[in-house]
């Protein structure tokens, strides 16, 4: 695979008496791994979401159930002197009880399946942006790579040169 690197036009010089160009490196990806990255922080804070909206069902289950208990309570604490009035009450109160928990289970399922499904885009946007820092790391090692390379060149260069010159040969 080859790697295009900006000409050397546009570059700037380091030592522009001797046209050593030093070449910045840029990932022509860039823009992408920056929408990539945002839109992981994107899901990640719908999961969030999804996973108070959770928090806040499970709570709200468990004080539906504590009332519940506590009404169950009230029927040994008053021995023989509850009304039929007050039983029909506390009947027509369990139901209303368990009606509740249903929808709130029921609630729970649809929450926990969202949770599911986010979580798995969570995962893949993830992926995508990992790919896009892969693919610029393997970039940056070929960009470096080259650019040792031609240091090394140029600084073998002027060693000759300079010795050329020390010498009084000529080039």
């Amino acid at each position: 695979m080859t790697t295009r690197f900006a000409g050397s036009a546009n570059l700037p010089r380091r030592y522009p008496e001797r046209g050593l160009a030093m070449r910045r490196f840029e990932f022509q990806l860039q823009t992408a791994l920056e929408w990539r990255a945002a839109r992981l922080k994107e899901e990640e804070a719908k999961l969030v979401r999804l996973r108070l909206e959770r928090d806040n069902l499970l709570r709200l289950r468990a004080d539906i159930e504590k009332a519940a208990g506590e009404n169950l309570k009230i029927i040994p604490m008053r021995d023989a002197r509850i009304t039929g009035c007050e039983l029909g009450l506390l009947a027509e109160c369990g139901r209303s009880t368990k009606s509740r928990l249903q929808k709130l289970a029921a609630q729970l399922r649809d929450c926990d399946s969202r949770i599911g499904q986010q979580t798995r885009v969570v995962m893949e946007a993830d992926r995508q942006e990992q790919l896009l820092e892969d693919l610029k790391r393997d970039q940056f090692a070929e960009w470096n790579y080259e650019l040792n390379r031609e240091t090394e060149a140029t600084a073998g260069e002027l060693f000759l040169a300079r010795w050329n010159q020390s010498t009084g040969k000529p080039d």
